[in-house]
This record gives structure tokens, sequence and C-alpha cells, in this order.
């Protein structure tokens, strides 16, 4: 399998923004129960830590490093098609 070579997080400003993605496993026993997955991020918005709530990754701000938020993205990205200058 090979699902996380292009795999990428945070598409919603544009792949230029994007971070890698990847894959991920995990399984659980119970008795003679066994469950197992696997799971490939590959998503548009961002990644949270499910614990602390922390934005994890997704698309970068213009400085290459901080994560705006999907959120924000999207709100800028209406309030500029609002005003005419909407663009991905």
């Amino acid at each position: 399998m090979s699902a996380d070579t292009g795999a990428t997080v945070g598409k919603i400003r544009n792949n230029v923004y994007a971070m890698k993605g990847g894959i991920g496993s995990g399984a659980y026993r119970y008795g003679a129960l066994f469950v197992c997955a696997v799971v490939a991020v590959n998503c548009v918005g961002d990644v949270y830590d499910t614990t602390t709530h922390a934005l994890l990754a997704g698309a970068r701000g213009e400085d290459g490093i901080r994560f705006p938020g999907s959120e924000t993205v999207i709100l800028e990205q209406y309030q500029s098609h609002q005003t005419g200058t909407f663009y991905f």
C-alpha cells in the first residue's frame, strides 16, 4: 500500500502551502477480539490533537511556518470573494 506517497494536509490554500500527510495504524486487543485499522491522512483542512485541541498540521501561512487555520482561510477567501478578489 502506498497511500501516503502523495498524501497532503492543508490543501485549502493550494498545494504550495500544504504539508505532507501520511499513514497511520492502530490495534486493540480485548480477550479473543482483535481490531486493527490503517488510516491515510489526506485532508483539505487541519489536523488537531484530540486531547489538547492543539493545531498540529494544516495549511501553512505566508511565512511557511505558522498555521492560520482552515476556518480563518475559508473566511478570508469568502470575504475576498465579496470584494471581488477571490483566489485560491
